[in-house]
Order: structure tokens, then sequence, then C-alpha cells
């Protein structure tokens, strides 16, 4: 069962080909070079000889706009083009699944808490937990967040639902229940931080129970897009190349300007 899996949320990327749980070829994007100019030669370089995949595993967002659209973009073409469906699979929970292979093992139950940058002083952030298989379950879906709220307490600004402004459709809701943190940290007494958002938004209050990740683990790659995607696909999340859309989360500053005149 092989997959292609395209992960495109960022300036560059990275494409890979697995077969199940086995990775068959795997190639980074020139970051100097942009996705636009490199995806359709990496693809086609690490398909030599495999054939059509299955199905395509594609990060749908939160991310880069520019990111995103040629990523999804080249999804859409090739599931048409091959009449084979598409697995959205949603960046923060890419970025988790890899800082979790990063971390001590027995650290199953704990909270990872993923952030992005979203610009204009907010974040994309979610939180997740994996039970000892590995397998995630959502807490806090990806949603956009004040990015000052989220540096003095990630997991709180989760659990009391601070949204900025501009939040999209219900994906954005984040639970509000100052609950949930009580119990998340109750339950391991760490929460994983991780996510390139850190570069641009570091945590502004030192909290003993917050554990940030290394940072060479920060971006998520397609290797974490084709084990989501994997997943997905079996619980038949899949979609059609026709009706794959990518969840920004956020309008972006010109769909608002845009809004504003028009209103």
């Amino acid at each position: 069962m092989t997959n292609l899996a395209i992960e495109c949320s960022g300036t560059a990327g990275s494409v890979a080909l697995f077969d199940g749980g086995t990775p068959i070829a795997y190639a980074d994007l020139d970051p100097s070079l942009g996705s636009v100019r490199t995806i359709a030669g990496s693809i086609k370089a690490i398909l030599r000889g495999h054939g059509v995949p299955k199905f395509v595993s594609v990060t749908n967002g939160p991310g880069s706009f520019t990111g995103l659209r040629v990523g999804l973009t080249t999804a859409k073409m090739l599931g048409l083009a091959w009449g084979i469906p598409i697995v959205p699979v949603d960046t923060l929970q890419a970025i988790s699944l890899r800082a979790f292979g990063a971390v001590p093992r027995d650290r199953a139950g704990d909270p990872f808490v993923a952030v992005i940058n979203a610009f204009r002083g907010q974040v994309f952030a979610s939180v997740v937990e994996f039970d000892e298989s590995g397998s995630m379950t959502v807490l806090a879906e990806s949603c956009v967040l004040d990015a000052a709220a989220w540096g003095v307490n990630p997991l709180g600004s989760l659990a009391l639902g601070n949204l900025a402004p501009g939040s999209l459709g219900p994906r954005s809701l984040a639970p509000r229940s100052l609950g949930l943190e009580q119990l998340l940290v109750s339950k391991s007494g760490r929460v994983w931080v991780t996510g390139p958002g850190l570069k641009n938004f570091p945590l502004s209050v030192e909290r003993p129970e917050c554990w940030v990740v290394d940072e060479s683990v920060w971006s998520p790659t397609a290797a974490e897009v084709a084990a989501l995607g994997r997943v997905g696909f079996e619980a038949g999340t899949a979609t059609t190349a026709d009706q794959l859309e990518p969840n920004y989360i956020r309008a972006s500053a010109a769909e608002e300007k845009r809004r504003q005149v028009s209103g």
C-alpha cells in the first residue's frame, strides 16, 4: 500500500514514498529554490520505478499560504491524473508526532503543544497526546491564538480558548475549559512544547512543567505526513482531489482586507 507524502507547510518542505510503514524514498526540497520550483522534479525522482501510489498524503494546514497552496495543488493534480484518493494531514499534528518520536519513550500520556507563527502577533497551536503504541488523541484542535497569551501559558491558552480574531470554521474552536489544563498537568506533570513558532515566540514566562523539545525536530517532515496519512486512510478520512480543501484556520491578510472593503 504505497503512500506518496507531501509536506509543504513552510517555505520549503519534503516528499516521501512509503509502503505501509516502510520508507522507500525521501527527498528534502531545496529551501533556497522554494517548493514551487522543486516539488515536481523531487516527486518524479522518488517515484521512479515504483509506479502509481495507492494514495497521497498532504499537509493541508495551518502554515504558509504559499507553501500549502503548492502542496495542495500538486496533490490535487496527481489525484486527478491518477484517480487516487488524498488524505489531508494537520500540520500541527505532524509536528507533534515528530516531537513524540524524539522524547523518552516513557512519556506516553504527556500533552504535546505544537506552535507555528501565524504572524500579526498570533500563533497557530494545538495539543495532542499519545499512548504507548504512538496512537494520537487530539485534545485541542488547531486554532489561532494571541501569541502573548500563548507565550505565558501554552497549554492554558488552549484550555481557556484564547482565540484570536479571525478564526475560521469549527476546527478553530479550542475547548474552553480550565479543567483541561489542570487535568493534563495532573496526569503527567509535564507538557512538551514544540514547533517552528518557538523561533518567533519563545516561552515568555518560566514554567517548570513545560519542556521544550530539541530545536532540531521542530519542523514537520514528509515522514510524519506519511504516518498520519496511513492512519487516516485506514480510518476512512481520505477524500477526492476535487473535494480536497485547505485548513488555513484564519483568512489571509489580503482576504481580510478585501472583506473590509466589500463590507
